[in-house]
């Protein structure tokens, strides 16, 4: 989705039943056979924060903040020594906010954070990727200047993908308020 703004046709005029039905079979898909009982329409179905924001955009804007920061910003000869780099400041990360081992990355290579022929998007699981969220805020603070526009958009970016993980735990309060504005001043950015 390319329109982000409350004025996004995605937002502002949802696709009917039948509308959803008729672009699923335009892309080449059959329609499942769960539209054909009565009660089921796409009103009923949710996004799930885990496939939309964890293995979803959270993964594609942390591998797109770590290969820039990687490529611009962190010191070192060779794209290896530029992602042991961020792997040391990620290692003390885990140890400062006491990260258990299986929500840690076991290992940062290069292609981790950009496959040959793709874009950018971290390799890691739903577990991993939230946990280096905050770490993303950090290191887009440290590494990032306010003063040029397309880092301040990688920065702010940082702080509104934080602030809407944040919101989801257990100690935020209006967490519904939270997580909208963030989230769509995430996704401007």
């Amino acid at each position: 989705v390319s329109q982000v703004g409350e004025d996004a046709p995605w937002r502002t005029q949802p696709l009917t039943n039948d509308e959803l039905k008729l672009r699923i079979l335009q892309n080449g898909h059959p329609v499942s056979p769960l539209f054909t009982v009565p009660w089921v329409t796409n009103r009923i179905f949710r996004k799930d924060w885990l496939h939309c924001a964890d293995q979803g955009v959270s993964a594609e804007f942390l591998g797109n903040l770590f290969h820039y920061i990687r490529a611009h910003k962190v010191p070192g000869r060779n794209i290896k020594e530029k992602t042991t780099s961020i792997w040391e400041r990620m290692q003390e990360f885990y140890q400062r906010k006491d990260v258990g081992p299986g929500t840690r990355l076991t290992q940062l290579t290069p292609t981790m954070m950009r496959q040959q022929g793709k874009g950018p998007k971290l390799s890691s699981n739903a577990g991993q990727c939230r946990t280096l969220v905050p770490f993303a805020r950090e290191i887009a603070t440290a590494y990032l200047d306010a003063a040029d526009s397309r880092e301040q958009a990688m920065l702010a970016a940082a702080v509104h993908l934080d602030t809407c993980y944040g919101a989801l735990s257990n100690e935020s309060i209006f967490y519904l308020d939270i997580l909208r504005e963030n989230s769509k001043k995430f996704a401007l950015q």
